[in-house]
């Protein structure tokens, strides 16, 4: 040896022996994970440690063998019975029943050391995976609809003992605003698998109404409304979450419609396209079927006087296949447009015969429901020629609206005739406003 090493190999064993001497477990033990026991700051090149179970009172007598500044153990692997034997490979078996059993490790080096440490799960990932029910096979989804599913959980950890081991701490579930936990049982000896079965479904619930999505199991039954349906799966730190998707609705009109008493409204389904079911709902009306609704706007009434706005909240529910989604529409019903023939010259409306040669305006009070500036009302004679015009009216103040001067000359008219004039609301709303003006 030379000098340069022997200097190094003396500093080396001095800074050893400078060291508090320690026995201990690297890495910490495991079940089906190896480990070994490391020594140090000893002097000896070699020795024995003893290994112990203090569950099974197994005991192992294993060589210390130096390697580098520290004496260690061959590999030690922690096995239960019901474990597989590893082929090939040069380790000491240590026989456990199950995690959390205490290990203790000593030697007689160092003028006696010892350590204490407990065997510690399988090394692994949790995993969750939802699967659905296809024929006679389970298929990994990633979105909860109607039939039958199955949450199954891989995790190695929760691998305890050579029996069904329970899941520590459950099975966290939540849908909706409902939470619970649940107890799970490993599917078989060994396996690190966990399994929750269940059935979910939509239902129509009348009395509310509302459409709800429903998880069934053993016989417990979840239900929350459907759109706010969204379920969490959580197993310690490990978290799933799995929309439920609703059917796309869509009507016409899309959100909104304002209707005049004593008018109707065609509500239209335009999506999806051939439903199997689709059911309307009114409030204070009830339950229509149909991919049409045809909503009569009856005048409300608080103690025999018309009470206006009223607002109704329309609701459609639509069903294709096993799959169900749901929308609204507000209806509000509004005072019925006054449509007036009024001196141009007073603002006073006309309640008699008109002079022939004399020019009048139109007025609208109420017109609700018409959006723009302008509105336009058709003018025409009572008869087989009415000699139709659209006239426009404009607004003058406080919600009224009218057209300018109009001559009945403008229609051919003759005194002993009469003049018309209509309001044609534009569609979804099936309306028409007129007004009568006999000419003299």
């Amino acid at each position: 040896m030379s000098k340069g090493v022997g200097l190094v190999v003396g500093l080396l064993v001095g800074f050893w022996g400078l060291q508090a001497a320690e026995i201990a477990f690297e890495p910490a033990p495991r079940l089906l994970g190896t480990f070994a026991l490391v020594v140090r700051g000893v002097t000896a090149d070699q020795g024995e440690a003893v290994l112990f179970n203090a569950a099974t009172g197994q005991r192992l007598v294993l060589p210390l063998e130096r390697h580098g500044p520290v004496l260690r153990t061959p590999p030690i692997l922690a096995v239960r019975p019901c474990d597989p034997r590893p082929a090939g490979q040069r380790v000491h078996l240590l026989e456990v029943t199950g995690v959390g059993e205490l290990l203790v490790a000593a030697t007689a080096l160092g003028q006696g050391l010892s350590a204490a440490a407990k065997v510690g799960p399988r090394e692994g990932r949790c995993e969750l995976l939802l699967e659905a029910k296809e024929g006679e096979e389970w298929k990994h989804v990633q979105a909860l609809g109607a039939g039958e599913y199955r949450v199954r959980l891989v995790c190695p950890p929760a691998d305890r003992t050579c029996q069904p081991d329970p899941l520590p701490r459950g099975l966290r579930v939540r849908l909706g605003q409902t939470e619970l936990t649940l107890d799970l049982l490993e599917d078989g000896n060994a396996t690190g698998h966990f399994v929750w079965t269940f059935s979910s479904a939509f239902a129509l619930d009348r009395e509310r109404p509302e459409l709800l999505f429903v998880l069934r199991w053993e016989d417990r039954a979840v239900a929350v409304a459907a759109e706010q349906a969204r379920l969490i799966l959580q197993v310690g730190e490990k978290e799933l979450g799995v929309p439920v998707p609703l059917l796309p609705v869509e009507v016409q009109p899309a959100t909104a419609l304002l209707v005049p008493a004593g008018c109707r409204a065609q509500l239209e389904l335009r999506q999806p396209a051939e439903p199997d079911e689709v059911l309307w709902w009114v409030p204070g009306r009830g339950w229509f079927a149909g991919v049409s609704l045809e909503l009569a706007a009856d005048e409300p009434l608080a103690l025999g006087v018309p009470r206006y706005p009223e607002a109704l909240l329309a609701k459609v529910f639509v069903r294709k296949g096993a799959a169900w989604g749901a929308t609204q529409i507000a209806v509000s019903i509004a005072p019925r447009p006054r449509l007036l023939f009024v001196d141009p010259k007073t603002g006073e409306e006309i309640r008699g015969p008109w002079p022939a040669a004399q020019e009048f305006r139109i007025r609208m009070v109420d017109p609700l429901g018409f959006p723009g500036e302008a509105l336009a009302v058709y003018v025409g004679k009572l008869g087989p020629q009415p000699l139709e015009r659209r006239v426009e009216l404009r607004p003058v103040e406080g919600g009224v609206y009218e057209s300018a001067p109009l001559s009945p000359r403008l229609w051919q008219a003759k005194p002993g005739e009469f003049l018309w004039a209509q309001v044609r609301y534009p569609a979804p709303v099936a309306c028409v406003v007129s007004v009568l003006l006999p000419l003299r």
